[in-house]
Order: C-alpha cells, then structure tokens, then sequence
C-alpha cells in the first residue's frame, strides 16, 4: 500500500529515468567538452537542484557504456552505465517490470521511446521542459575553466585546500 497524504489520498512517488547523453548533447552550453566533466556535472545539478520536485521522487540517470575512472557515486542520484546497450532500452525496460508503470517518466525528445514508454503505462517529460527544472534560470549559469570545473567550485576547492594545508607559500612569513 502506497502512504498516504494528510487528507488521507495515496501519495504518488515518480521515478524519473534520463539518458544522460540524449540530455547532455541537447544543451552542449550547459555542459563542459569533456564527456567526463559533462557526466559529473549533470549529476551534481541534479543533486543540488532536486529537478524531480518533491524528495519522495527519485531520478536514475542512464549513461551508455561502462564508467570512467573519475566517476564517483553520487549518493542522491542513481547512476546506471550499460555496458555495451542503449539508455533506451533500460529506461524502457524499467517501465515495463516495473509494478507501477505510471509512476516512471521517461525525460526524452526521443519519440520512438516515448511511444514505448507509453504503451507501457508510463509517462514522459520533454527535455525541453525538465531542462529548467534542472538549471533554473534565477540561478546564474557559470563558464567552465579548462579543467571543466566552474569558477566559484575552483574557489571552493583552492580555500578548502589553503585551509587544509595553512595557505599558500605568500601567506606565510619567513
């Protein structure tokens, strides 16, 4: 039995399924050229701007292939590789075993996918219409440096360090 909201009503809870190229290559601006920044940075937007909305949503991105060596778990976001199959063919068939279909929305343009997803019972989202959910247009777009970092992450990570290690050899006195 699904839980239940204050007035009683079945609470739903979605699954969102992404593949993560399809979403990185229709907005190559918001991501850096390396495919590996690319991955990490999509997943961290997705940790730190919630897309999928309430915290009962989940999201599982999907990436084609195996990970790189510089893929680290992220603990709020599911991360599936496919090792040699299509994003496709897992997100469509998630829906299909799974034992509430209409919960699962597939975020795609892709239409032959959307088709599927639906004669499976689930629904779907256009990128067009996540892509804000995920970078939100109060929130200011940052460059990537060439190490495929933003700026103010450049600034944490050298401030984490300075304090970590006692500053840089100008701050100290000799």
């Amino acid at each position: 039995m699904s839980p239940r909201n204050s007035e009683g009503t079945e609470e739903v809870s979605l699954h969102y399924l992404i593949d993560g190229y399809n979403l990185i290559q229709s907005k190559p601006d918001y991501f850096p050229d390396s495919i590996r920044s690319a991955r990490r940075h999509l997943v961290e937007a997705i940790a730190e701007n919630r897309p999928q909305g309430s915290v009962r949503n989940t999201i599982t991105v999907f990436f084609d292939g195996q990970p790189g060596v510089s893929s680290p778990p992220e603990k709020k976001v599911k991360v599936v590789y496919t090792s040699g199959a299509e994003a496709d063919d897992y997100i469509e068939r998630e829906v299909l075993k799974s034992p509430r279909p209409a919960e699962m929305v597939a975020v795609t343009n892709d239409k032959l996918l959307r088709k599927k997803v639906k004669a499976a019972g689930g629904r779907y989202m256009a990128l067009d219409e996540f892509i804000p959910r995920l970078f939100p247009p109060h929130k200011k777009k940052e460059p990537f440096t060439e190490s495929g970092i933003t700026p103010s992450l450049q600034n944490k990570i050298t401030g984490d360090l300075k304090k970590k290690w006692g500053g840089d050899k100008n701050d100290r006195k000799e």
